[in-house]
């Protein structure tokens, strides 16, 4: 497969096919106003023999104003940047900051135990902690015959 080289990192490099298909995905969810996307929230995603680790950049927000959900083993994020006022005296000559809602939907490999998820925003960046479900124990049943 072909890939592409950053400049000045020579060492490293990207596989084509991953650079395609971001620049396909930031085409067709961008907003031509250049407010945020429902699909703007960045974030990495890890796991430990114990849980999913979680970061997001979620900038420009109170923690208050964010809400995370989970139903199985499906997260849900969403914020919404509130815009400034509006100049009244004068007009833009650059207005690049993005403002409205936010959004990310992912699917983790298993379900978590979500009375144990711990959340914290600190410097524009949430941090979740999911304890992963204790694996099922198998358990033997004896059958027994009626007759």
């Amino acid at each position: 497969m072909s890939s592409l080289e950053r400049r000045g990192q020579r060492s490293s490099t990207v596989p084509l096919g991953n650079v395609l298909d971001r620049l396909f995905e930031d085409a067709v969810t961008a907003d031509p106003l250049g407010r945020a996307g429902r699909s703007s929230i960045a974030l990495d995603l890890w796991e430990t023999d114990e849980a999913y680790m979680l970061k997001a950049s979620i900038p420009g927000v109170d923690a208050e104003d964010i809400q995370v959900s989970i139903i199985d083993n499906q997260v849900t994020l969403s914020a919404e940047i509130k815009q400034d006022e509006t100049i009244t005296d004068g007009q833009y000559v650059i207005r690049e900051r993005r403002y409205g809602p936010l959004a990310r939907e992912i699917i983790l490999p298993t379900g978590v135990n979500s009375d144990e998820v711990q959340a914290e925003y600190e410097g524009g960046v949430l941090t979740l902690t999911m304890p992963k479900m204790e694996k099922e124990r198998v358990k033997s049943i004896k059958v027994r015959s009626i007759s």
